[in-house]
């Protein structure tokens, strides 16, 4: 009936227990990414004496923002903050999680389910965009490090450093995926909306199908003499 108020109502979508769960995961893969990157920047270190980015002078671009200061003739040659390096180590691990949220957005959680690696390895490398766009100019070594003494071994390193981030999403997301996942972190369960602190792939899958079933109800139009029973999408 075209003047019912039920009639074709929208039925805003709640943020589920799955929702919840899928941002949750992929904050955890964006930090295992970011550790996974550290450790490699110390076997590089080590190794091959190559010094990894100054997570100081990134906590000292932060610590300007406040004042509205986002551009430096030289970073380094900028007044030291308080508690800069703090704050640049604090806001690498973010920038980590905030960056596993993105992919998931551009892929779709199921890829936190069934991880694979290109998509992962692929985006790493896309956000060689961010520093050479953004922080290298804002640090005063030029677009892409133009500006920079060894520009071609700073556009290496970076690129080394966000190569190493994206295969660490994969790898992260799939170590979530197994039995020595942290007990804390939230994964699915089979049939209804609810998670559990246990289960693996298999179990997410089967949550992911119970979620989009559809369901035929048993009754009547409201309106109408049919009855042909009315078909709902439970989410």
């Amino acid at each position: 009936m075209a003047g019912d108020p039920y009639c074709h109502r929208p039925i805003p979508r709640q943020p589920t227990d799955t929702d919840v769960t899928n941002v949750l995961r992929a904050i955890a893969v964006g930090v295992g990414a970011t550790l996974f990157m550290d450790v490699w920047a110390v076997f590089l270190k080590r190794a091959l004496g190559i010094v990894s980015a100054n997570y100081c002078l990134v906590g000292r671009w932060f610590c300007y923002m406040p004042q509205g200061t986002f551009t430096h003739t030289s970073i380094a040659d900028s007044p030291k903050r308080p508690f800069e390096c703090a704050v640049g180590w604090f806001g690498h691990y973010v920038i980590g999680g905030l960056y596993a949220l993105l992919l998931v957005a551009f892929v779709s959680d199921s890829w936190l389910m069934r991880p694979t690696l290109l998509p992962a390895l692929l985006f790493g490398v896309g956000t060689l965009f961010v520093p050479f766009l953004v922080m290298h100019p804002a640090f005063g070594l030029g677009v892409a490090a133009s500006k920079a003494p060894n520009r071609v071994q700073a556009r290496l390193k970076s690129l080394m450093a966000h190569t190493a981030f994206g295969i660490g999403l994969y790898v992260s997301a799939v170590g979530l995926n197994h039995p020595w996942a942290p007990a804390w972190m939230p994964r699915y369960a089979a049939g209804g909306g609810c998670f559990s602190t246990c289960g693996n792939s298999g179990l997410m899958l089967a949550q992911r199908g119970a979620h989009d079933v559809q369901i035929v109800t048993a009754g009547f139009a409201r309106f109408g003499s049919s009855n042909v029973p009315t078909r709902t999408k439970i989410r």
